[in-house]
């Protein structure tokens, strides 16, 4: 039941806390995810048909994130990713140095053999993990300028 609450809704970052005796709390992360007005991607919620991305705008369906950018992708499923979907990564710049994969539908042994041996190619790493993992990790890393992206997908097939 635990696991259902959780990813029913998981708020990574959130904007403003109520504290009762304190007051209305800050947000200490807003210098570090703001770089010169350009706001940093920031990968705030997901349920199983899409993801909360910054300033609460909502996508329906999987999400590939970079620093700054964020983008509706098509595949749901691990079996669904193509290396010629991932190509995004690589063409970016400054370049990625690593992507976090994020579903909670396990990656079969072969379309991770895969996924890997584009990134050896491409020079990427790849990390495969579940949806809250991945999106916590992503965000973390961007807070600290790190050049990494995510691709996370959805669990509804609709």
């Amino acid at each position: 039941m635990l696991r259902s609450i959780i990813q029913s809704r998981i708020f990574i970052l959130s904007k403003q806390h109520s504290f009762s005796s304190l007051g209305a709390g800050q947000d200490l992360l807003a210098d570090v995810l703001q770089d010169g007005g350009r706001p940093k991607t920031i990968l705030e919620g997901y349920s199983s048909t899409g993801f909360e991305v910054g300033n609460e705008t909502i996508f329906e369906g999987s999400v590939l994130a970079l620093p700054y950018s964020k983008f509706i992708y098509k595949p749901r499923k691990p079996a669904e990713v193509t290396v010629d979907s991932l190509k995004c990564f690589t063409v970016v710049n400054p370049s990625i140095e690593m992507v976090f994969f994020g579903s909670d539908v396990e990656f079969e042994q072969e379309k991770r053999e895969e996924v890997r041996k584009w990134g050896r190619e491409s020079g990427v790493k790849v990390e495969f993990m579940g949806v809250g993992n991945a999106s916590a990790t992503f965000n973390i890393l961007n807070g600290e300028d790190r050049r990494i992206g995510a691709c996370l997908l959805t669990s509804s097939s609709s």
